[in-house]
């Protein structure tokens, strides 16, 4: 099954673990609607893995097997960046599954501080042309080797949303200012050289 709607109003998270006693369907910061100051959660650290669903599979399209899938036709979902959507010429819609989960994972590294890492296998994931586009496996390795060469600090760390974080946006000016520096062509030359 593929989804080809990879959007965030289709990925539902289970809370069991991080709310044990579950949240109001409106007030997501009281149990039950009335007392928000006894509000007891739990960090995605302090929980086993956090399990996320895609959900509404309504423009899914089904294969047997992988080897037996075939192109499809049609423009609806969400995500209308997709270069290749179309009601009248064929996609591999394995091709845009990728693609828009590169554009969720885009989203992230927009507002938050500290993903910038995460930039290059998102170019590549939303790469204009599909077939240069890396396969599912290919970009779950690539974010694998990502994140694990990550710091435990850093994987264990608070993320800080940029648009609305004083300290975020001073965090993602240093690692600008930093990235600038390391990228200059001073630096991209004595690192070649060191290289040869």
């Amino acid at each position: 099954v593929i989804h080809r709607d990879a959007c965030w109003l289709n990925i539902m998270m289970d809370a069991t673990n991080l709310i044990p006693q579950g949240f109001h369907h409106a007030y997501t910061r009281s149990h039950d609607g009335n007392r928000y100051w006894e509000f007891t959660y739990k960090t995605r650290i302090s929980v086993a893995q956090v399990q996320y669903y895609f959900i509404d599979f309504g423009l899914s399209s089904r294969f047997s097997h992988f080897e037996d899938r075939r192109l499809v036709v049609g423009t609806g979902g969400q995500g209308r960046s997709v270069p290749e959507l179309s009601s009248t010429v064929p996609y591999d819609p394995f091709s845009v599954h990728i693609y828009q989960v590169g554009g969720l994972i885009m989203e992230l590294v927009e507002i938050y501080y500290g993903l910038k890492v995460f930039r290059p296998l998102v170019m590549a994931m939303m790469q204009k042309d599909p077939a240069l586009r890396p396969a599912a496996s290919t970009s779950l390795l690539q974010f694998e080797n990502i994140v694990s060469q990550m710091s435990k600090r850093k994987l264990n760390g608070r993320v800080y949303w940029l648009k609305r974080s004083f300290r975020g946006n001073i965090l993602q000016a240093i690692e600008d200012r930093i990235s600038t520096i390391l990228v200059s062509p001073c630096a991209f030359q004595l690192y070649c050289v060191s290289n040869i």
